[in-house]
């Protein structure tokens, strides 16, 4: 592990805020440690989360009280402690980490980047501001004069497992081939609600994947209903390939969070169905791009309804390869390299501290 610039994520993952926040320090991370930085995780999250994200950070760090800023300022003063370094870089992705949190740990005397969804707080104490949803850039952040809002769909993340696995085009396949996701927690059981339309509907020579979480409360109903209802189901726990589930993939029905990007990047055409707040502006966004079909909140679709509207996406095949184009023209994957690109040169500014030799050009 050679001395340079350190990365050091807050996030947290559990079953009220599910796996996002966390996916997405992994995005940057995996931008970060490409450019030869260093990346290190402060989190609260399981043992099959931690251990994905270990892939991303050279170290993963137990965070049991995640509310407390004294313990997660002294875990960030002991983990500088113990390095040789150059630039120091402390990333908040979470809605629990409001004005004092972040004032706090910006008089750490270390650059600070937020990832954000919703310009919420009267005030951000941020150098650098990330929301990387649509219409972010109308947002009016009220944060010191200096720092940087970097706003808009330009800087998706992207995790370095997905980038440069996508195909060239779709592979023909002879009848459907249906990925069903529905986040890393999916506390409504949403999952099982598809499988159940999916069951109603009209399918001819149809394979499909259901892809859970190891946190997933439901796993053992959904595979006890899906064994009764839908026996030829495949069941994926906790995928360690997610780019061979996007090209196997002729179509999705998702949840609306940070998947809905990757899907997009992959150009599988999909459904979409909002199951958190922070998911409206972007499913409302890609569906009127026609890269998706946006089914709205989840409370909203009545079971009747959403056997109706998943039967009649899996008919109209023609209009899939529409939404496939639409969709691989809304994300590049280059939103991390723009995110660290931005961040080089905020650091290179500071007159006060030396040249960002830790990342390579």
């Amino acid at each position: 592990m050679k001395p340079g610039a350190l990365l050091i994520c807050r996030a947290d993952a559990n079953m009220n805020i599910g796996t996002g926040h966390v996916m997405r320090c992994m995005a940057l991370a995996d931008a970060w440690t490409k450019c030869g930085g260093e990346a290190v995780l402060l989190g609260d999250c399981d043992s099959a989360l931690r251990n994905r994200a270990a892939k991303s950070f050279s170290s993963v760090q137990d965070l049991r009280n995640s509310t407390d800023i004294d313990a997660v300022t002294q875990a960030i003063r002991d983990i500088c402690r113990s390095r040789t370094l150059t630039a120091v870089w402390i990333v908040l992705d979470g809605y629990r980490f409001d004005s004092d949190y972040q004032t706090a740990v910006s008089e750490l005397g270390y650059l600070v980047l937020v990832i954000d969804d919703y310009a919420h707080l009267d005030y951000y104490a941020a150098d650098v501001i990330l929301n990387q949803n649509a219409g972010a850039e109308h947002f009016n952040y009220q944060t010191k004069n200096s720092a940087r809002l970097l706003l808009g769909t330009e800087y998706v993340l992207m995790r370095g497992d997905l980038l440069q696995k996508r195909k060239t085009e779709k592979e023909q396949t002879e009848g459907e081939h249906i990925l069903i996701t529905m986040g890393g927690v999916d506390a409504p059981n949403l999952t099982q609600r598809v499988l159940e339309a999916l069951a109603q509907t009209k399918r001819d020579k149809t394979s499909i994947r259901v892809l859970m979480g190891s946190a997933n409360p439901h796993i053992s109903s959904v595979k006890d209903y899906a064994a009764s209802a839908l026996p030829d189901a495949e069941i994926v726990i906790q995928s360690d390939n997610m780019a061979e589930q996007y090209n196997w993939a002729t179509a999705a029905i998702s949840a609306a969070g940070t998947t809905s990007w990757e899907l997009c990047y992959f150009g599988v055409p999909s459904m979409l169905i909002q199951i958190a707040d922070n998911q409206q502006a972007l499913a409302e966004h890609l569906g009127k791009t026609g890269a998706v079909i946006n089914l709205g909140w989840h409370e909203r679709l009545s079971a009747g309804r959403l056997t109706q509207l998943v039967e009649a996406f899996l008919m109209e095949k023609e209009k899939h390869s529409k939404m496939s184009g639409i969709a691989r023209a809304l994300v590049d994957g280059k939103g991390g390299e723009r995110v660290i690109c931005e961040m080089k040169q905020l650091f290179n500014l500071k007159e006060t501290r030396p040249k960002l030799s830790g990342l390579t050009q």
